[in-house]
């Protein structure tokens, strides 16, 4: 990583933030054990097996973890977001979730170091946080993002990004000089294909998310419950498996669908756990 225009008082404020990377050849992270981060993917989204298989499938044999700019496509709720998150946590990579949902300017890409707002592009940030060259950056509806060019375009400038010839050396405008965005790892998402624009869309594996369907409440309910006890600080004896009229109420009240309207469901039955019954 360099720094241009050290000579300047801003160079030199940058070159104190990013003086440890400079000239600093920063690890990429082994392939961990597939078949154990397999087991976790199929068991915490049973809905998503074939998007898992084709996803590991492009790890093995590799030393090191690459994979194609992946863009997952699922209507809402189907738990994308949190499959990306996950994989990213699975494969030991460090990870930022990007909202793309009405951004239109170019921010995401950093801001020259002569505005107030002055900043790195987030893979630069994330790679000088982690001390990283391949962190995962998880485009979060990337088919919402706004077009308006007046401060850049968020569009355009991922395509510079994701374009393996230019990703090599992706000139960052905070740091004035030439960032190795090669080997970071994009996940996106999208509700369809329809508002991602083509030549974004080139760019990515466009992989079909579907949705959670009513035989795989069992295991997701589980997994949530477990989840919401962890979140809110409770005993892990709250945690135990849901008992016959619990599991009939959720069967009776989701059979499949938004994972979000689940979460909540299963937030209602873990409530009703924690009411102190009244006897008369």
């Amino acid at each position: 990583m360099e720094i241009g225009n050290l000579s300047t008082a801003a160079g030199q404020r940058v070159f104190k933030e990013f003086k440890d990377l400079l000239n600093l050849r920063l690890p990429l992270e082994p392939v961990s054990d597939l078949a154990e981060v397999r087991r976790s993917l199929h068991a915490e989204f049973p809905h998503a097996a074939a998007v898992t298989e084709v996803i590991l499938g492009e790890l093995v044999g590799r030393p090191y973890v690459a994979l194609r700019p992946t863009l997952l496509v699922g209507p809402p709720g189907c738990g994308k977001t949190t499959y990306a998150l996950r994989l990213a946590t699975l494969l030991n990579l460090p990870s930022q979730i990007y909202g793309c949902g009405g951004v239109a300017d170019a921010a995401f890409a950093g801001t020259a170091r002569r505005w107030s707002t002055g900043g790195p592009s987030s893979p630069a940030s994330l790679m000088r946080d982690y001390r990283h060259a391949s962190p995962a950056v998880i485009l979060d509806e990337v088919d919402k993002a706004g077009t308006a060019k007046v401060n850049g375009s968020l569009l355009d400038a991922l395509l510079s990004m994701l374009e393996p010839r230019t990703a090599r050396c992706w000139r960052d405008p905070y740091l004035e000089a030439p960032v190795n965005l090669a080997h970071v790892i994009w996940f996106a998402t999208a509700n369809g294909l329809d508002d991602v624009p083509v030549a974004l869309r080139d760019r990515f594996l466009a992989l079909s998310f579907p949705k959670p369907r009513s035989e795989h409440l069992a295991s997701l309910a589980g997994r949530i419950l477990e989840s919401l006890t962890i979140e809110r600080g409770l005993d892990r004896r709250w945690a135990l498996p849901l008992d016959g009229v619990e599991f009939a109420a959720l069967e009776a009240a989701w059979q499949g669908g938004s994972l979000r309207r689940l979460t909540r469901l299963v937030g209602t039955v873990l409530a009703t756990r924690e009411r102190p019954h009244v006897y008369h």
